[in-house]
């Protein structure tokens, strides 16, 4: 990372390495696999971590049932091991809630408060998820656009046009799953056995 800034790659003009943003280099390193890029990656992995461990230790203050940080960091580690090997599963959706019910008397945790736990963590993925996926889109294009060196009123138009396409694109999904729900029952009722 400490030779790509130095190197004669770095473009001070345009504010980052080969024309990218020094933040978006520093995370994707065009690629290429360093130690200084990996080294980055952990960090903001470990990062997230204990922010998770606090977002558990803080949920279970909450709900009156206290635990160490020693057993936070145990059960945020569980949660992420449960969501990791449900990779296949969208959202873990029951996975987590299983998982915790499963694992969570590892750490002297009941299942009532795991669930309750489970459940919170849900309602912050909600939470929090909503708003990003209905403003992301066009935060996304907007920041991108602006980035490019594009005007204010050039990102607006690709910012509002990539929500635009985000709505258009989820009806039409919502409408394709509608008629094969509706396709498999008019061939469930036609084929159905008499009896």
């Amino acid at each position: 990372m400490y030779n790509a800034i130095s190197s004669e790659a770095f473009n001070s003009r345009s504010g980052g390495i080969e024309g990218r943003p020094i933040w978006l280099y520093i995370c994707s390193n065009n690629g290429e696999s360093s130690v200084s890029a990996t080294s980055a990656r952990a960090l903001i992995n470990l990062i997230g971590w204990l922010a998770g461990t606090g977002e558990v230790f803080l949920i279970l203050e909450l709900l009156n049932h206290p635990v160490s940080w020693v057993n936070a960091l145990l059960l945020e580690s569980l949660g992420q091991a449960i969501r990791g090997a449900a990779f296949a599963v969208p959202g873990a959706l029951g996975v987590q809630e299983g998982g915790y019910l499963l694992l969570a008397p590892l750490a002297g945790l009941p299942p009532d408060m795991a669930l309750a736990l489970s459940l919170a963590k849900r309602a912050r993925e909600i939470i929090l998820g909503l708003p990003g996926l209905l403003l992301g889109p066009f935060v996304g294009a907007l920041l991108g656009e602006l980035a490019a060196g594009n005007s204010v009123l050039r990102s607006t138009h690709v910012g509002v046009s990539a929500w635009i396409g985000l709505i258009f694109g989820t009806i039409v999904k919502l409408v394709a799953s509608l008629m094969m729900v509706a396709l498999f029952g008019a061939g469930w009722w036609w084929n159905r056995s008499p009896s």
